[in-house]
Order: C-alpha cells, then sequence, then structure tokens
C-alpha cells in the first residue's frame, strides 16, 4: 500500500486540479485489483486530510493555507447505463475534498432523518 501511495503521488503531483482519470492510470502494472488501488486513494486522501485537521487544532491559518496548496485523488463512482458501475479519480485542492465530503456526510444524515420522519402507511380503521 505505501508503495501505491507513493506512485499516486506522483500521479497527482503532475496533474491540474478537476482532471479527472480513469482509476487504471493509478494502477501500477504489476497489480492487477482495481480495489486495491481505489482504497490505497481513498486512504491517502483520507490520511492527509487528518494531518491538516490534527494542524488546524494548534494553527487553523496554516492548516488553511495548507488545504487551499494540497491536491488529493477523490475517487468516485460513475455509473452508466445498462454497464457496471466504474470509478474515476478527480484531482482534487484538500479544501474542495472537505468540502464534498460535508456534503455527502450531510446528505446521508438527512436521508436517515427522513426515514424517521416517515411513517409507514397503517391500515385504514373499519368502523
Amino acid at each position: 500500500m505505501p508503495r501505491l501511495a507513493a506512485f499516486a503521488g506522483q500521479i497527482v503531483e503532475a496533474r491540474k486540479p478537476g482532471e479527472i482519470l480513469e482509476l487504471r492510470a493509478f494502477r501500477p502494472k504489476d497489480i492487477v485489483s482495481d480495489r486495491l488501488v481505489e482504497r490505497t486513494l481513498r486512504t491517502s486522501a483520507d490520511y492527509v486530510a487528518s494531518y491538516v485537521l490534527a494542524v488546524a487544532r494548534s494553527d487553523p491559518e496554516r492548516a488553511r493555507a495548507l488545504a487551499q496548496e494540497i491536491e488529493v485523488p477523490w475517487v468516485r463512482p460513475v455509473e452508466r447505463p445498462g454497464r457496471a458501475r466504474k470509478s474515476v479519480v478527480e484531482v482534487i485542492r484538500l479544501s474542495e475534498y472537505f468540502t464534498r465530503n460535508a456534503m455527502i456526510i450531510g446528505e446521508q444524515a438527512g436521508r436517515s432523518s427522513v426515514r424517521w420522519l416517515i411513517k409507514k402507511k397503517r391500515p385504514p380503521v373499519s368502523g
């Protein structure tokens, strides 16, 4: 995994923010598992995000500056009609990574809350 992360880091560094690549672009020739590559990219991005959050506790301005400069791989699924799910990788700034994660968490929390509010229909009471 560390070797994959280092390999991915070189690719991310060479790309511009917003550039979208297929997952296979991050897979070395001797690795055949896309799932391993996907997990490695997600783990690497989470690790960098955790580091910057730790820096923010002691120096918020420095953390903000880091988040604006560091780029990470954002792995996201793309579904094609009639085809299997495929993952793509978008190179984004860490600040955008934080925003997207917060949006996903908020959306999931909203769905969870709505499930509690929606009650199942009860059969009519006959009289």
